[in-house]
């Protein structure tokens, strides 16, 4: 049987030297609750696989009404911030899972509203090719199997023996 997977998959037409995709962001709200759903508001994300933590910008926090819940440190390429607010969001990711209920730190990004951190990249599968001078990049939820660039070769390499 196969277990239940969410893909997703974007090929781009050279090299790709960021990761963007959709996204959707709401307030925190279990579905299985019921109630209404709060209003969830697309945006442009960056997958950072430097990034530990995920992150989304004042512009989001204001779109959405979000409350602080928390004030953290956070460390970054720049150091350390700490007292950064932390809110509480489901985020719908573009192969169509919810991830409910996620910490994200509110951060002054540059060009994207939303970061996909290590945090979220982590609950998956995650592989970035660059074959023919064409970036491919794939995600999948669950994890389903291991990639071992190594044994495959040595595999190969063993076949033709």
């Amino acid at each position: 049987m196969i277990p239940l997977q969410f893909n997703y998959t974007k090929k781009y037409g050279g090299v790709a030297r960021s990761l963007i995709t959709p996204c959707a962001v709401s307030a925190s709200w279990d579905p299985s609750e019921g109630g209404p759903e709060p209003a969830e508001v697309r945006y442009e994300c960056l997958w950072d696989t430097g990034a530990t933590v995920s992150a989304i910008t004042k512009r989001v926090v204001t779109d959405l009404g979000l409350p602080t819940e928390a004030l953290v440190p956070i460390r970054h390429a720049g150091g350390v911030s700490v007292d950064v607010p932390q809110h509480y969001v489901n985020l719908q990711l573009p192969n169509g899972v919810v991830i409910v209920g996620r910490p994200v730190a509110q951060l002054p990004l540059a060009n994207y509203d939303v970061i996909i951190g290590m945090d979220i990249i982590s609950l998956g599968d995650f592989a970035v090719t660059n074959f023919n001078g064409k970036t491919t990049f794939t995600f999948r939820i669950p994890s389903v199997e291991e990639f071992d660039f190594v044994a495959d070769f040595d595999a190969k390499n063993a076949s033709q023996e």
